[in-house]
């Protein structure tokens, strides 16, 4: 699926069963694969040195959280919501739009 600024996704570790939610900000590293920047889902930014799920550990000292999704044991799930909150979760979009625009002339 693809993942936009500011875009929720949850985090989930398999093996321990925790889940998180965050906010994808960027992919800060282009030419390291599977590094993104998260933000807290619901704050500005992290704390420094705050913890986060056990896979992760630590944010850095500055707040900026840096972290590899390149995980065995994780799945990922982007997080969509409606106009009154209610959280879906998407493992995997389609390739065709929702939506589909037909010529209703005669």
């Amino acid at each position: 699926f693809t993942l936009y600024r500011n875009d929720l996704i949850l985090i989930k570790d398999t093996a321990s069963g925790e889940q998180e939610i965050y906010r994808f900000l960027s992919r800060t590293m282009p030419n390291v694969n599977h590094y993104a920047e998260l933000k807290p889902y619901d704050k500005e930014k992290f704390d420094g040195g705050q913890e986060l799920m056990e896979v992760f550990g630590k944010v850095a000292n500055g707040g900026q959280c840096l972290k590899s999704l390149n995980k065995s044991n994780i799945s990922i799930y982007k997080v969509r919501t409606d106009v009154l909150g209610n959280k879906y979760f998407v493992k995997k979009e389609g390739d065709k739009p929702k939506l589909n625009f037909k010529n209703n002339k005669k």
